[in-house]
């Protein structure tokens, strides 16, 4: 699998339905990542599984600032390998 840089992620993302708290949220397909959806490891990076049939399998986190929440993801997914799947 391609591993995606930070810029080809940040394309990939889209906007959806803020939650009930009114804090916004976005999508991510489950391609751009090497994490299991639904996993443990993403939850523990702050995504959570996407139910929506509409864009496909996918993972939506809340964020006011989707630049550095991406950073944050994308270091965390290459600092704890066994995260991504490569140990």
């Amino acid at each position: 699998m391609k591993t995606l840089n930070k810029t080809e992620i940040l394309n990939l993302i889209v906007g959806i339905d803020r939650d009930m708290y009114g804090n916004p949220r976005y999508f991510i397909p489950a391609h751009a990542l090497p994490v299991e959806r639904g996993s443990i490891a993403a939850r523990k990076i702050g995504l959570t599984k996407s139910r929506s049939g509409k864009r496909g399998p996918g993972f939506v986190f809340k964020s006011y600032d989707v630049t550095d929440d991406v950073n944050r993801i994308v270091d965390a997914l290459s600092a704890d390998e066994t995260i991504a799947g490569v140990a």
